[in-house]
């Protein structure tokens, strides 16, 4: 659990470091009530096989959200490259599935 913590840790530290980012929120914080967010929050530990996971993998999911899909698309990969260079691997990137605002999910593995 410590090296998990340890990655959310990185990981925020990362999503804080992008220029003009929008807040980082973790489960729990409050919403700031601003149109751009991004929300970190850990997916698993357990890993899975389509992924090439392994027990001891580290995953976390990284939320987007703007008031448009191209402003969330760029925050996307705003976040996807500061956390590249925090040593997570990209996995995979779908549509936020909440239906009051336009969000992007992004997974990745250190």
């Amino acid at each position: 659990m410590a090296d998990l913590l340890s990655a959310l840790a990185d990981a925020r530290a990362a999503l804080l470091g992008i220029p003009n980012a929008p807040p980082v929120l973790l489960p729990g914080d409050e919403d700031p009530d601003t149109p751009e967010v991004i929300v970190l929050d850990w997916v698993s530990n357990t890993g899975l096989p389509q992924y090439g996971g392994t027990p001891t993998s580290k995953r976390v999911q990284v939320t987007a959200y703007a008031a448009t899909l191209a402003r969330a698309l760029e925050l996307s990969e705003q976040a996807r490259t500061a956390m590249r260079e925090a040593g997570f691997g990209f996995l995979a990137s779908r549509p936020a599935p909440d239906p009051d605002a336009i969000g992007v999910i992004s997974e990745h593995r250190r």
